[in-house]
């Protein structure tokens, strides 16, 4: 699943060109729950400064006619940059991320559950560490349920 990723993110237009507002895709992973659907896509229009973002990508996972109806009625009324993907069949969660990479047209990418719930400002913290050092890859959360400014991070030679 990374090796694409990692080619992509590591080719010399996305090492040398830093990131600018806008740059960022939110990748949805979703197979049923329309409510935590709902209670995510409420949070993000709360929460999120849409100034850094391009879109949302919404990855339907082959739910069911029920989910996938209240996705695009959700997606419509959030009033948020959204794409919903509607998959034909059930891919897993790993493919379904992967599709959305590849359907990403942004140098940074964000990956969220459906059950995370986010404070102000977390956009802003997640990406700070990818803006202060281009070797950088990976940033995620230290703690579950609970975003701080502590990020793991992953580095790759690059140059």
């Amino acid at each position: 699943m990374f090796q694409g990723l990692l080619r992509r993110f590591l080719s010399p237009a996305n090492t040398t060109v830093p990131s600018g507002p806008g740059d960022c895709d939110l990748l949805i992973p979703v197979f049923n729950r329309p409510d935590e659907v709902r209670n995510l896509l409420s949070c993000l229009a709360r929460t999120t400064n849409r100034s850094l973002l391009c879109r949302i990508l919404i990855g339907d996972d082959a739910s069911d006619a029920f989910t996938a109806a209240a996705i695009d009625r959700l997606a419509v009324e959030s009033g948020l940059p959204i794409t919903v993907v509607h998959q034909p069949k059930n891919l897993g969660f790993g493919e379904n991320c992967n599709d959305l990479f590849q359907r990403s047209t942004s140098s940074r990418c964000i990956i969220l559950n459906t059950d995370i719930r986010l404070p102000q400002f977390w956009l802003e913290r997640m990406l700070k560490p990818l803006e202060l050092d281009p070797k950088i890859v990976l940033a995620h959360r230290f703690r579950r349920m609970q975003l701080t400014t502590r990020f793991a991070c992953s580095r790759v030679n690059i140059g």
